[in-house]
């Protein structure tokens, strides 16, 4: 197999392997389509591989075309690198980002601006869901996640601390009471986040940790969702701080079983495994990792994030 030494072709190999279409791939590049498949043809001759599966409809890589995708990524990562440490200003370009829909409307959005005044040649291309979805398939630079600690396969970085706290509106308790202790939140109507939704609501107070059986009365595979009939006085809720820090604040909503936690949490951002972040990402972590744990010690006084972060 012979070596390819052109950067153009893995440019051009790359934006067939991103857009699954010769003709995507010409219009991104600004090629003709002709031009693009007499390239596509050029490389896997160059390297006597057949490197896509080709029909008048589809197209998707072979076994091969998969790692010499990673490969071309790999070496264009390495050049943009280059280009950007040869930059005067190094903070330029997009980053390509997911957060759980919650967290990017009441932490990312109103913050995105903030840095984008200090750094205006960056953009961002934000991609809301409440899944786990891989970042190298889907050519992202970062997750920012909570509690998820990643695979192998990728580097996680702490960012800020974040808990699991019980909560209801002010309605809801003056109409059904507070629970006092967690088995009663057996009796209390639940608002959960899943598909199938959970029977148990965990509970965590020093080393201590109870399942507490639950009848959920609403479920939803959205957050927002149940988040919404909580503060319309439709039962207690399990949330993240980072999600209820403004209701609470605002006494929309407020904390039951004050001393007992959820789950363990953290704020992470996840990034992929590679030799080079570019200086863009690590800028915008940087600065963001400073406004998030700004935040929560300015909201230490609510008493929503465990006391060890």
């Amino acid at each position: 197999m012979r070596k390819l030494t052109e950067t153009h072709d893995f440019l051009v190999f790359d934006a067939i392997a991103r857009t699954g279409s010769l003709s995507a791939a010409a219009e991104q590049l600004g090629m003709s389509l002709s031009a693009v498949s007499r390239r596509l043809q050029h490389i896997e001759g160059r390297l006597d591989l057949r490197l896509v599966n080709r029909t008048t409809r589809t197209l998707s890589l072979t076994t091969e075309g998969e790692e010499f995708s990673r490969r071309a990524a790999s070496v264009l990562d390495s050049v943009h690198h280059a280009d950007e440490m040869s930059d005067a200003d190094t903070c330029t370009g997009t980053i390509r980002l997911t957060a759980s829909v919650a967290f990017a409307q009441r932490q990312l959005a109103p913050r995105l601006a903030q840095f984008q005044a200090l750094h205006p040649k960056v953009s961002f291309e934000l991609i809301t869901t409440d899944r786990l979805i891989d970042l190298v398939e889907n050519k992202l630079d970062l997750a920012i996640r909570q509690s998820y600690r990643g695979g192998a396969d990728m580097i996680a970085r702490r960012i800020a601390g974040d808990g699991e706290i019980y909560c209801a509106s002010p309605e809801y308790v003056s109409r059904h009471g507070a629970p006092s202790a967690p088995s009663d939140l057996s009796s209390h109507r639940a608002l959960c986040v899943g598909n199938p939704p959970p029977r148990v609501w965990p509970l965590n107070r020093d080393d201590k940790h109870i399942d507490v059986p639950i009848t959920p009365t609403v479920t939803s595979t959205d957050g927002e969702v149940v988040h919404t009939v909580a503060l319309k006085g439709g039962g207690v809720v399990l949330k993240s701080a980072w999600d209820v820090i403004d209701d609470i604040r605002s006494g929309k909503l407020v904390r039951v079983l004050p001393d007992w936690w959820g789950r363990p949490k953290a704020l992470r951002a996840l990034l992929p495994m590679r030799k080079h972040q570019p200086e863009r990402v690590r800028i915008f972590l940087d600065w963001l990792q400073v406004e998030l744990r700004s935040a929560q010690a300015t909201n230490a006084d609510l008493g929503i994030f465990p006391p060890d972060d």
